[in-house]
């Protein structure tokens, strides 16, 4: 569950947007006066078209870019001049960005290698990472001896193995198919929820952000439309990006409290069906 005490750190969130702008060419922004508080251990998504500021927004918070004007906060401290190897986040991307002439086992030994941690400590880590995405036996393997589902989940696997405090993903289910998306988005948020580590997802998929989400930041034109949770911002959208005719909320908390172990995951693999605990909803028709 996300943390609201923010009294750790001077009284500031996780996470704070302090009226962040960003403009490439000195004249237009992309990002225009971004504000947003995150809660630690909160999964966030921010949802858009391409060229909506998502992404440029996920770049300043890794230190891959900076803002124009405005600070970004961490822990109650300014990031926004530290360099991205110093701000200890995790960052998983849409082409996995493995190595290919690295085992999986090397690949996810190497965010340690670089923090100088003893050998000893390196396997231990490389192998309780390789064990939470279930694939403890595929250390030995190469990327291309991956299939695609295999590879994110290596992926994910490295930007979790130094323990992070924040994950940033930027469209890490984009190359996946159908079926493999909806399995990795299941296997990412079980994640999220068994180590607590705050999230900040990147996607312009509705069905992942209603899925995943604790709440949803929907993108446009470089400004923060809505932000509210899944149910609500499906039920009261407040952009043409979120019509009214695309999701149907449903009380079925009463539905959902009869619901245990694989009936609930199965009720949940239904088409337009998202589950969380003690609630359903439907999407579409």
């Amino acid at each position: 569950m996300p943390s609201t005490d923010a009294d750790t750190w001077g009284g500031s969130p996780f996470v704070k947007f302090d009226n962040v702008q960003k403009s490439y060419d000195g004249e237009s922004l992309v990002v225009k006066g971004f504000n947003l508080y995150i809660d630690q251990g909160e999964f966030i998504t921010l949802l858009g078209p391409s060229g909506s500021g998502k992404s440029t927004v996920l770049m300043m918070m890794a230190g891959f870019e900076h803002p124009t004007h405005g600070e970004i906060i961490l822990k109650g401290q300014p990031i926004s001049q530290l360099p991205p190897h110093k701000r200890g986040i995790g960052l998983v991307f849409q082409n996995y960005a493995l190595f290919p002439h690295m085992t999986v086992a090397e690949n996810l030994a190497f965010p340690l290698q670089v923090r100088n941690l003893p050998k000893s400590d390196i396997e231990t880590k490389v192998k309780r990472a390789l064990d939470m995405v279930r694939l403890g036996e595929f250390g030995d393997r190469r990327p291309a001896q991956l299939s695609g589902g295999q590879q994110q989940r290596v992926a994910v696997a490295r930007a979790l193995v130094f323990e992070p405090e924040l994950v940033l993903m930027d469209e890490p289910l984009g190359a996946l198919d159908k079926n493999l998306r909806e399995e990795m988005q299941y296997e990412i948020k079980h994640i999220h929820e068994d180590l607590g580590v705050t999230m900040i997802y990147v996607t312009h998929d509705q069905s992942e952000a209603l899925t995943m989400s604790d709440r949803i930041a929907v993108f446009n034109d470089g400004i923060v439309q809505q932000l509210a949770s899944p149910q609500e911002s499906m039920s009261v959208p407040q952009t043409h990006l979120l019509p009214s005719s695309l999701v149907k909320t449903i009380d079925c908390a009463e539905r959902s409290r009869t619901l245990t172990g694989n009936n609930v995951r199965s009720r949940c693999q239904r088409p337009n069906y998202h589950c969380k605990p003690r609630s359903c909803w439907c999407s579409g028709r």
